[in-house]
C-alpha cells in the first residue's frame, strides 16, 4: 500500500506530507504516524468498529475518499 495520512477529524486518506502532518480538505489536520498507518490499514480491510479502532464514537460508513459518518 501507498504511503498515506489519516486526517484526525473525519478519517479520510490523504497522500503523505514530507513532515508526517498536513491538512485534509475538510481542515482537519492529517498524520502518517504508524499509529495511524495501522488505523488506515484496519479500515482499508473493513474494520469499522470503533473500538477495536481507538476511536471515540461509532463509524456508520467509511470510504477513503470521503471520510466517515
Amino acid at each position: 500500500m501507498e504511503l498515506v495520512s489519516l486526517c484526525q477529524d473525519c478519517l479520510r486518506l490523504n497522500p503523505i506530507h514530507e513532515t508526517n502532518e498536513g491538512v485534509c480538505q475538510c481542515g482537519g489536520d492529517t498524520c502518517g504516524c504508524p499509529d495511524c498507518v495501522n488505523t488506515a490499514n484496519m479500515l482499508l480491510r473493513g474494520i469499522l468498529d470503533y473500538k477495536r479502532l481507538g476511536l471515540i464514537n461509532p463509524i456508520t460508513h467509511w470510504t477513503a475518499e470521503s471520510g466517515c459518518v
